[in-house]
This record gives C-alpha cells, structure tokens and sequence, in this order.
C-alpha cells in the first residue's frame, strides 16, 4: 500500500500546486524546481505606487507558519519589457496592494484627513524616487507620463487653515428686516362689477402717529380704500396689514378701529353719555372706568355739562365734537373719518379742523381721513395721498403737494392754479422751455417733460403772477388783457385773457394794490422756478 502524503503536500495540494516529490538529494531539488524568471523589482509591500498614494508604512502581515518563505533567485539577464508592459504591471501591483490593504484590520487614523485624490505630479516623483532614476523608473514614469496630463507648475497643497478660508465663503452681514409699517395696503385692486376696476393695485404704507388724508373727487377710489381698511368693504385682491396682522378674513368689530362718519351716527334714542359708553360696553369695560373715560372723552371735546342731552339737542357742530369722542374714547390705535366735516359750515368747519388738529397732537393716534376739501387737506395733514382715477398721483407733504405737484392733474386739483397751454421747444436740465399757443416762449421748472415738440402745459399759482404795463427784461412775458376784478375781501383776484386762453387769474392784495382798467393791455410774468411744466 502507498505511503500517504505527507502534510506538507496535503496543504500544497490545497494551494493548486503540484506536489515536489522527497528527495534527500538537494541538488536534486534544486534541478527540478524551475528557477523564477522576471523583472528585479521592489517587494510589493514597499512598492513605488504603494509610496505615492501613501502605502508605504503598512506593517507586513506575517508569513504563514505552514509555508515556508520563497527562495529569491537571481535572474538571468534579459532584454527589458517595454514601457507599456511596465505600467501594466505597476498598475496590477497597485491593486493587490490595495485590496491587502483593505484586508488588513482598520486603524482609526489620528486626525481625519479629506480623502483628495493624488496630484499626477506627486505621483510621478513617487515613480522616480530620486534625482538620478534607475532606467526602469524612467521607463515607468514616461509610461505614466503619457496616460496622464501633468501641469506646468506643481501644485502647492494649502495648509488646512488655508484651505479652509479658500473653500469657505465669507460668511454674509445678516441684513436687517425692514420693520412692518403700521398700516399696509400691498398689491390692493377693488371691484364692484368684475371689469371696472375701482381702486387699481394701492401700495401705501402708512406710520404709526400719522395724519394721513386720502383727497381727491367723487369716484377717485379713496372711499373705497377707507371702507376696505375698516373692514366693511373686501378686497378683490390684495392684502391689508394692520400692526404687521393682516385684516383679510378679520371682521370689522374685531379690528379695534374708530370710526367717524359723514352723518355722525350717533343713537337718536341714547344721551351723549350712553353714546360714548356704548363702545366701552361692548368691551366689558367696569363701570368705574367707563364712568371716568366719557368724562374724560367729554372734557377731551370741550362738551362738560353735556352728557344728559339727546343727539336732537345739540347743534351740528356739538353732535360732530360727540362723534368724535366717541372714536376716541376706547384709546384705538387707529382712527378712520370719512369727511367728518362736510355737513358744517364754512367758520365752524375751520374751528373742527383746529380740533382734530390738536387731538391728534396731544393723543399721538393715527388718523386716516377721506376728503375732497383741498383747504381741510392742507391744514390737517401730515401727507396728503391724492387720489384720481384708482391710483395715488402723488403722496407727500401739504408744501410739497402744492409746491411741487407731480403732474398737471395735482397742480390742478390742489389749490388754484392757471395752467397756459402750449408746445416743449427746449429742455436743459431741470428746466423747460414751452412755446404757448399765442407764440410766447417761456420758462419753467421741468415736471415731466421728457421730448421736445411734445404737448404740454406751464402751470403757475395765481399769487406768482405779477401784472405790470411794461416788459421787464430777463423774465417770462405773455401780453394779456383785463378781463374783471372779483373782490374776496382778504385779496382780489384779477381776470385775464390772452391768445388762446380765456382764463388767467392773478390773486393781488386787496388793499394797495392799483391796476390799470378793464380792457386795457397789460403784461404778465412770473420766475420761472415758481412754474412747473408738464407734458400730456
């Protein structure tokens, strides 16, 4: 019977290798195992490639105990692979280093390193290894040379904080928020009938404390945007902020607003006290603290002594002084009056006016009031919106209204004004030269004129008129002719004509003041930065 193999073998056998038969002859042996033919390169653990992606220092694993470490046999002397030959089995070494690599137990590095893969040029000095390279080195660098595009100028690697700064962007200021107005009207449209459009996309911020008048005529949309900010009208689009809250879908009583209207609205059956309890009440209010704020609201409107009389006894000024006390007596924030004064006459409509004046100087609340009244406008406000057509065509001071107004429509509409047609001949920076219809050229400040044989007109208030028999030089001169004078007692206004307009009025003192009679020719000037004009 055979001998079994014996465990050398056995374990050979389990490899794939053929097994070498005993032999106690060495030479023998060493006849029959063929010698090992190849290149003399480094040993794979401390190849080049292993070196330049960082390999280098991995601890060789320990041979094991069965197999018994290789005989290293110097080769024969044979002509050198090409270099493409030699790249491959570079690259086929790299590999099995690197799944040995990832056999290996893992070793927590001791700082986290960003996994960047290496710059070609580092790669290629790995492959060299020094300044004096061995043929087979120049051999595998030229071979890596061709596969891969190395730059210029090597890359110099930043230092962490470097290159931290580099990939990080600046950090950003924070920007600050623009703090919400009290009152907001953003993106508002109004209609009635689904095609007219009433009010036409209102923007208009409006700031706590102010005295804001909505002003312009009948049909204008400035009633409309009262009623939608109180509630009782909706916005078809849009949407209204109060205090940074919106109002959208917030029902009138819960909005906290006084309101006077028009006809006062007062309770026919209640006294004057009930009347400026009634918004306490519904607020549960203690009765002691509605007992001392209708006193106080009284005393506010100068109506002591008032409070047991019915609305049928109290004159129309008194009912509008009780109107307001009632808006006021609940401390809103916000007070809405759709022409409160248009039901009185001329002297005390003058005397409310001074009354709403002080009222919100020493109360600090904000009012927003519907006139149509250029004059209430004027003495009332802290800015005027003027309002035509479903938008604002202007929003500023009362000087700046009247002063500067921003199109031929506010200059006309706000106070009295003598707008003289003609055609724009020149303009030269903020100035504007027009050739009026009777062929006088003339000077005024520039509106918006924009072309020149654009049609337009000049625009001047009647007290920037001068009238004189003689041309003074250097100055704008139309000729015209007296028409009539009309006696206002404060002042006298003069009526004129020239060619192609029937209508110039010129406001003179009452008293002192001599002019030539009706009929007779005259000349009108006027400084051209006290005119504005403006094209159609």
């Amino acid at each position: 019977m055979p001998s079994p193999p014996d465990d050398a073998a056995a374990k050979a056998d389990s490899r794939g290798r053929a097994p070498t038969p005993d032999s106690d002859d060495g030479d023998q042996d060493e006849e029959t195992e063929q010698p090992r033919v190849g290149l003399a390169l480094t040993p794979r653990r401390s190849s080049l490639l292993s070196v330049a992606f960082g390999f280098g220092d991995k601890k060789p694993v320990a041979p094991r105990a069965e197999q018994a470490p290789p005989t290293v046999v110097a080769p024969e002397p044979e002509p050198e692979p090409p270099a493409q030959e030699t790249a491959d089995i570079i690259q086929a070494e790299a590999v099995e280093v690197v799944e040995e690599r990832a056999k290996a137990p893992f070793e927590a590095p001791a700082k986290p390193a960003a996994a960047e893969p290496p710059q070609p040029r580092s790669i290629l000095a790995a492959i060299r290894g020094s300044d004096a390279p061995s043929a087979m080195q120049e051999r595998a660098a030229s071979a890596f040379e061709q596969q891969h595009v190395i730059d210029e100028a090597p890359a110099v690697a930043p230092a962490p904080a470097e290159q931290q700064a580099i990939e990080t962007p600046p950090a950003e200021e924070p920007v600050a928020a623009e703090p919400m107005p009290f009152v907001r009207f953003g993106g508002i449209k109004k209609t009635y009938d689904g095609v007219q459009l009433v009010v036409k996309d209102l923007n208009l911020d409006i700031a706590r404390g102010e005295f804001l008048t909505l002003l312009g005529p009948s049909g204008s949309g400035k009633t409309t945007t009262l009623m939608m900010l109180a509630g009782f009208e909706q916005p078809t689009a849009g949407e209204i902020f109060l205090n940074g809250q919106s109002l959208t879908t917030m029902p009138p009583h819960k909005r906290g607003l006084g309101f006077v209207f028009q006809n006062y609205a007062l309770f026919p059956h209640m006294s004057v006290a009930e009347n400026l309890a009634f918004p306490l009440e519904v607020r549960k209010t203690s009765r002691s603290e509605i007992k001392d704020r209708v006193a106080k609201a009284l005393n506010m409107v100068e109506l002591q002594g008032f409070d047991k009389r019915k609305p049928h006894q109290l004159s129309g000024g008194q009912q509008q002084r009780v109107a307001v006390a009632r808006a006021l007596v609940f401390d809103p924030e916000l007070v809405l009056m759709d022409e409160p004064l248009g039901a009185l006459d001329k002297h005390l409509r003058e005397q409310m006016q001074y009354e709403l004046k002080r009222l919100h100087r020493e109360l600090g609340v904000t009012i927003v009031y519907v006139t149509h009244d250029q004059g209430e406008a004027l003495t009332l406000s802290d800015r005027i919106a003027v309002f035509h057509d479903g938008t604002i065509q202007q929003l500023d001071t009362p000087t700046n209204v009247y002063d500067a107004p921003a199109n031929a429509f506010v200059a006309g509409f706000i106070g009295e004004n003598n707008a003289l047609p003609g055609k724009v001949v020149a303009i030269n920076d903020t100035e504007c030269t027009m050739e009026l219809i009777g062929g006088a050229k003339v000077r005024a400040a520039n509106g918006n004129c924009n072309a020149v044989g654009r049609s337009g007109v000049v625009c001047v208030r009647p007290e920037h008129l001068t009238i004189s028999a003689e041309t003074t030089p250097g100055s704008n001169h139309v000729a015209a002719l007296i028409e009539d004078f009309i006696f206002h007692g404060d002042h006298l206004r003069v009526k004129l004509s020239a060619p192609g307009m029937h209508e110039i009025f010129v406001k003179a003192p009452a008293r002192g003041a001599h002019f030539p009679a009706k009929g007779v020719a005259v000349t009108l000037s006027w400084d051209p930065k006290a005119a504005r004009a403006f094209v159609s």
